[in-house]
């Protein structure tokens, strides 16, 4: 019987959040804090030098690295720490968040963050492809890197190839690089069921066809890739 293999391709994220039940709900605490609590907060802060803009809820952002480099960028360049505030939104960090996005406009300009990102993007796309001419290795790209093989796709070439006459079950999280002209390297088992399953693995994807590259900003970059395998006997 065939062994039944499940896979499911990923990039490897720098940032892991936490997912958020009913991100952004608003709740009361009674007799702990209140509006005004939370704008006298936003203006001691700001008085000190310290200015912090808050979102709730689960971020969602198309491309992480950017996301992580504009943050750097504006608190650099600006002073202004972005963060996030949680799932539930509390009324002193409403209040809070309203008046110090008020104060932060008034002292940099209402167009303060269309501005620095579109600043940001420029030095990012200058860093990036600095990356590119140095190989350096992406975890978010525009293009994934990706395998398909005599109309196989990735789940039916590990399967019908892999051998598990011991008839294991379990789960395999292995990590390695796509190199630019579709080549695996670094492979290595983060997390194996048994040794000379997973060495069979490694053996499998070290000799399989090559992949296609991710592209980053239109150019093929190395790409690094955390693969889970399910393996069903």
């Amino acid at each position: 019987m065939k062994t039944s293999i499940q896979t499911l391709l990923i990039g490897l994220l720098l940032l892991n959040y936490s997912s958020c039940k009913n991100a952004g709900e608003k709740i009361e605490q009674q007799g702990l804090t209140d509006c005004q609590k939370g704008i006298l907060k936003a203006e001691k802060d700001s008085e000190n030098g310290h200015y912090e803009i808050l979102s709730y809820g689960l971020p969602d952002y198309d491309d992480w690295n950017f996301q992580m480099f504009y943050e750097n960028y504006i608190e650099k360049n600006y002073g202004i720490v972005i963060g996030n505030g949680g799932c539930v939104v509390y009324e002193e960090k409403e209040c809070y968040a309203d008046k110090m996005r008020e104060i932060v406009n008034e002292k940099f300009g209402d167009t303060i963050f269309k501005h620095a990102r579109e600043l940001a993007k420029i030095d990012f796309k200058r860093n990036i492809i600095l990356g590119i001419e140095n190989d350096s290795i992406f975890g978010t790209v525009d293009t994934s890197a990706s395998f398909s093989y005599n109309k196989e796709n990735l789940n039916h070439y590990i399967s019908n190839r892999l051998k598990n006459e011991k008839k294991l079950n379990g789960r395999v999280q292995v990590m390695f690089v796509v190199e630019k002209n579709g080549d695996l390297s670094n492979i290595d088992i983060k997390h194996g069921i048994e040794n000379e399953f997973d060495q069979d693995l490694v053996k499998l994807l070290d000799n399989m066809p090559n992949w296609n590259p991710g592209v980053y900003f239109d150019k093929k970059v190395r790409t690094r890739i955390s693969l889970p395998i399910i393996i069903n006997e």
